[in-house]
């Protein structure tokens, strides 16, 4: 669902701590917000940047207690076809705490190459 016309559904700004009043956020869900999350943020949609010439990838998740019903993949692909995006066994991962129910992750992919695209899959389990 759609309600603010930005093109976030609702289950990305729940997964990604896009409601409230903090920095990132918005008031409401009927409220648009496509803010991205800084490397030191605590809510928006997901950013990309390198790292030693490897992509990473920074994302806002709901800690484990605090997901009921979702889950979170992080999917690379080499190009932007469908069927290419697959999670990197061999990708870093490295978290950091924000407050009880959230953490800020930042996944650094495996794979050097000139070019690459990364995305969090959020789904409902």
């Amino acid at each position: 669902m759609l309600p603010a016309t930005d093109g976030v559904c609702n289950l990305l700004k729940y997964a990604f701590n896009m409601v409230g009043t903090g920095t990132g956020q918005a008031a409401a869900l009927s409220t648009p917000n496509d803010h991205l999350v800084g490397v030191s943020g605590t809510a928006g949609l997901p950013s990309q940047g390198m790292s030693g010439g490897k992509l990473t990838l920074t994302y806002i998740r709901r800690k484990s207690s605090t997901t009921p019903g979702i889950t979170y993949a992080v999917e690379f692909s080499a190009n932007l076809a469908s069927g290419s995006w697959a999670v990197n066994g061999a990708a870093t991962e490295s978290a950091t705490s924000i407050d009880a129910n959230f953490e800020r992750v930042t996944v650094t992919d495996s794979v050097t190459t000139a070019i690459r695209f990364a995305r969090v899959r959020v789904s409902e389990s």
